[in-house]
């Protein structure tokens, strides 16, 4: 069976949009480089009535230079394409409950070869050969099992612009990608170059941080400029005179756990230039392979040690009306028999640090590793007569609700609970909303237990990791917090106090922690992996507490120390 998918997953860019092309009237490879010519001929006239849709590997790109030399049939397709009569709907692809395996998740080549390939291409831009080259490796493992299934699970952990399933054969592609090669309507095309990386924040205050340096960063800006000439330079061997147009320069997106910069060019496709043309004159993408790009390649051809094959080419469909819509494979997995791969990379500078792009690498793969597991935001709130402190923690779950890209409704969660609390009678009441990512709410009611005059507190010897940003939100994922706060009420204990990775106090698994020392009342800095609790954010708010870092061995030794949450305000307590 032959089946190819495209979607778009990211919210605020079509969410929901998808294309499926299935039992296709004829399928067509290319394997031999000197019949690139006919078959991209024959495709094009073929979408005059029908959807094509398939990918093109990287390797084209050096059939299709002459500088190359002349380029030897490939065992893997160079491209290859489906021919659809119709776009089905997506509940037909949706797969059975299945399962699926990985095993044996390693990079083709060690640490060391990557760093000496880096230095390698740094004496080159040194030398004045080339200015950037993007460099890549591979992920390989072992697959076994339904491989929709793990595309879709996938999905849920990188949602992306541009994904897309294909199965040819016993061949499948499962790409998360977030970047458009280009996009074409009649003699229309914009192309959107993406270069320029950095890992999200904690939360909104520090996403807004990151997104800020991200946009403000000599470094990133100049990749992203260098390769959006590449790119304008590209389009306008196809393009009208003065028809070439930059938009959206340095423009930041956010993604699951990355921003990109991306920068979008539009031109006008001059009269006479077919689908061919547009291929042969802009494939691959200049983000994919450095300036100048031709030398780029020549360079990363002796360094890279295997073939790129889907990755970094390109994947998507032709359809009638002069359509064209393409992505750049990037996070991007293959998957052949019981071997599979995933292609990472980076561009390389003349100020790149090779530690830091090796590491780039490393991230980029994250959505590869662990198993997806779905969650909600949570907000637990005091009723007594009234919600204490609403809009505290409305502000609190609405910004959540902004990092996770979960739907918020303020006036629908303010009417639900509204209604689960009209008729309570007197007393205080423990009020817990479940904020699901579609903007589900479900909103649960018990008595507000009652507390020990002073409640005791203990040391978890279960250490938290403060790059950990589940720890920044209050959500369904804190399977830890609840079996220790488990474990040592058994005790006698009210909570358990955790430490981080660098051996600082971070918060209770249910309080904000508190060290009074000489009249002056501290609490640990966000940053040391903890929640803004609606208590706790008040008292800094009006200068009653101050943030610093503590030990345990500071804290055991305060004043006196104190604990706090929505349900017991400022509390003291022992420890």
């Amino acid at each position: 069976m032959t089946d190819c998918l495209f979607e778009t997953l990211l919210p605020g860019s079509g969410a929901g949009r998808a294309y499926y092309f299935r039992e296709p009237a004829g399928v067509y490879a290319l394997k031999d480089p000197s019949k690139a010519e006919d078959f991209f001929k024959s495709l094009e006239k073929l979408a005059e009535k029908y959807y094509v849709a398939g990918f093109i590997s990287y390797e084209l790109g050096y059939a299709l230079e002459k500088c190359f030399g002349k380029t030897k049939p490939s065992s893997f397709p160079l491209a290859l394409f489906g021919v659809y009569k119709k776009i089905r709907t997506k509940e037909v692809f949706r797969p059975a409950a299945g399962n699926y395996r990985i095993k044996n998740l390693r990079l083709n080549i060690s640490k060391a070869e990557y760093l000496s390939s880096v230095k390698k291409i740094k004496r080159h831009i040194r030398a004045g050969d080339i200015y950037q080259a993007d460099y890549t490796l591979k992920y390989k493992f072992s697959f076994t099992g339904d491989a929709r299934v793990f595309y879709e699970d996938l999905k849920k952990k990188q949602r992306a612009p541009y994904a897309a399933y294909m199965k040819f054969g016993e061949m499948k592609i499962l790409s998360l990608s977030p970047e458009l090669f280009f996009s074409k309507r009649g003699r229309d095309i914009s192309v959107k170059p993406m270069k320029g990386t950095l890992r999200r924040g904690f939360d909104e205050e520090s996403d807004r941080r990151q997104a800020d340096f991200l946009f403000r960063d000599e470094k990133n800006r100049s990749e992203n400029l260098m390769i959006t000439d590449l790119m304008r330079n590209d389009l306008g061997r196809i393009a009208s005179p003065g028809t070439v147009k930059t938009e959206k320069m340095f423009h930041v997106e956010k993604y699951d756990t990355l921003f990109q910069m991306t920068s979008t060019v539009k031109a006008k496709i001059r009269r006479g230039v077919d689908f061919y043309g547009i291929i042969r004159n802009i494939f691959p993408s200049g983000s994919v392979t450095g300036a100048p790009k031709i030398r780029s390649m020549e360079l990363l051809r002796g360094l890279e040690s295997e073939k790129r094959n889907v990755y970094t080419g390109a994947a998507g469909f032709l359809a009638p009306g002069g359509r064209a819509d393409f992505n750049v494979p990037i996070r991007t997995v293959l998957i052949r028999g019981a071997k599979a791969e995933m292609g990472v990379g980076s561009g390389i500078v003349y100020d790149s640090k090779p530690g830091e792009e090796y590491a780039e690498c490393v991230l980029k793969a994250e959505f590869l590793k662990g198993v997806y597991q779905e969650f909600r935001l949570i907000e637990t709130m005091l009723f007594d007569g009234e919600l204490k402190n609403l809009r505290a923690h409305l502000s609190r779950l609405r910004s959540s609700a902004a990092y996770f890209d979960f739907s918020f409704d303020e006036r629908k969660i303010r009417a639900a609970l509204a209604r689960k609390t009209r008729a309570l009678p007197a007393g205080r009441w423990k009020v817990r909303a479940l904020l699901a990512g579609d903007g589900a709410l479900s909103v649960s009611v018990r008595r507000a237990s009652e507390i020990p005059e002073v409640p005791k507190l203990v040391f978890s010897p279960k250490r938290v990791d403060s790059s950990d940003r589940f720890l920044y939100h209050k959500t369904t994922r804190r399977a830890l917090f609840d079996a220790e706060l488990e474990r040592v009420r058994k005790k006698g204990f009210f909570d358990a106090v955790f430490v981080n990775e660098k051996g600082f106090v971070t918060e209770g698994a249910v309080t904000n922690i508190y060290a009074e020392k000489k009249g002056v009342i501290y609490t640990p800095p966000v940053s040391c992996g903890l929640m803004r609790g609606t208590v706790r954010s008040w008292l800094l708010s009006r200068g009653k507490v101050k943030e610093k870092n503590m030990t345990p061995d500071y804290l055991k030794k305060a004043d006196a120390v104190y604990v706090s949450n929505a349900l017991i305000g400022l509390h003291r307590a022992d420890i």
